[in-house]
C-alpha cells in the first residue's frame, strides 16, 4: 500500500513540474526559430552591408588624405 500512496504522491508532485518544462521548451523552440529568421535575413543582407562598408572606408581615406596635404602648407 506504500508503494501505491509513493506513486500518488510523486506524480502529483512532479505532474505540474513536467507541463512547466513543456511549456518552456515549446517557448525556446519559437524563440530560436525567430533568431534563425533573423539570422537568414542579416546573411541575406550582408552583400549590401559589405558594399556600403567599402564606399565609407574610401570616403574616410580621402578625407585623412586631405587633412594631411591641408596640414604641409
Amino acid at each position: 500500500m506504500a508503494y501505491f500512496w509513493a506513486s500518488v504522491v510523486s506524480a502529483f508532485l512532479a505532474g505540474p513540474v513536467v507541463v512547466l518544462l513543456q511549456r518552456w521548451r515549446k517557448e525556446n523552440s519559437s524563440q530560436h526559430a525567430e533568431s534563425r529568421m533573423l539570422l537568414e535575413e542579416v546573411i541575406k543582407n550582408l552583400d549590401k552591408v559589405d558594399g556600403s562598408v567599402d564606399k565609407v572606408s574610401d570616403k574616410l581615406d580621402n578625407h585623412i588624405t586631405w587633412h594631411l596635404d591641408s596640414t604641409k602648407e
